[in-house]
């Protein structure tokens, strides 16, 4: 393991499955950056597509090509920290893409606020038909705004400010909090973020530098229904049962808690397993969704040919108004 750091360069790590169509503007969108200075680690997760020979094909010195079985996004985003070389590393999914500015970004946040554990900026999202849509940012000052988040538990509560293609996090954060939850097919992220949260503030630019592209093919949210939970409910469990929280931080993690089961059920409603959403629900302690959870509490109780009728009606109701 590699003990001397360069502190002022940036690592970025990509990891790469069966994306061959995307990885190449990935990359092209690193190479454009104002700031130069950066290696790229692409991780290629037992891909079956040859994507690899496109990274081959990119013909820069800076470009690194890991290749590994295939262990899922978790264990190649692990990986990359373990390949690092310098102490900053940048996340970019291998179908999404920066815009110019996104390092010069990141590094005036490491400059102004040394001490935090995680450097983020805003993203657009791009939706099949090419509309952009820019998530609204909650308990975060307007734009135009870089900071540190005030209280990113709040803010992250029904919306995520931090994501993974518009973040980096110094390698010793890596240390302290660990690494990525290894085998988690979803929401291994969202845990992350929320474990540096715990031990560190977080800086954050309002400006959006990236651009998530919802259309790409074999993203993990279209291949995955997350039946058993988030991991990151298992987490503010270990969390809330140890000493130290203040009243106000243990209610909003299990707000936090709350969301994530509720869309853990509702994902097993629409997979047709209403006995795993009221297993789920059992477990949601929540004052300001209570609403929402009674709501998919009642849904799973309804016959399966109904949950079809309603499941159908969503979907043309979302195709006939672009939702």
């Amino acid at each position: 393991m590699r003990t001397l750091l360069n502190m002022g360069q940036i690592s970025i790590v990509i990891p790469l499955y069966n994306k061959a169509l995307y990885i190449k503007r990935a990359i092209d969108s690193i190479l454009h950056q104002t700031n130069q200075d950066f290696e790229i680690i692409v991780i290629d997760d037992g891909s079956t597509d040859e994507g690899d020979k496109v990274v081959r094909a990119i013909s820069d010195s800076r470009i690194r090509l890991v290749q590994q079985i295939n262990q899922g996004e978790c264990a190649a985003r692990n990986k990359g920290i373990e390949e690092a070389k310098n102490n900053l590393i940048a996340f970019l999914d291998a179908d999404d893409e920066w815009k110019p500015l996104f390092l010069e970004t990141i590094s005036r946040l490491s400059s102004s606020y040394p001490d935090a554990g995680a450097y983020a900026t805003a993203y657009e999202m791009r939706e099949p038909n090419s509309k952009i849509v820019k998530p609204r940012l909650k308990s975060i000052p307007s734009f135009p705004w870089e900071g540190i988040i005030p209280n990113y538990f709040e803010a992250a509560l029904t919306s995520f400010p931090v994501w993974s293609s518009a973040v980096a996090i110094p390698k010793n954060v890596f240390n302290v909090v660990g690494g990525f939850p290894h085998g988690e097919k979803l929401g291994g992220d969202i845990d992350m973020w929320l474990r540096i949260a715990l031990k560190y503030k977080i800086a954050y630019s309002t400006y959006p530098m990236a651009i998530y592209y919802k259309d790409a093919l074999n993203r993990a949210c279209n291949q995955h229904l997350n039946l058993n939970g988030y991991r990151i409910v298992r987490t503010i469990d270990e969390v809330l049962s140890t000493a130290g929280l203040d009243k106000s931080t243990q209610d909003i993690l299990l707000e936090m808690q709350a969301v994530r089961i509720i869309q853990s059920a509702k994902q097993c409603v629409t997979a047709f397993r209403p006995d795993l959403a009221r297993e789920h629900l059992k477990k949601c302690k929540t004052r300001r969704f209570i609403l929402r959870k009674l709501f998919w509490q009642s849904i799973s109780y309804l016959p399966e040919s109904l949950i079809r009728v309603l499941i159908y009606l969503k979907h043309l109701v979302n195709k006939c108004f672009g939702l």
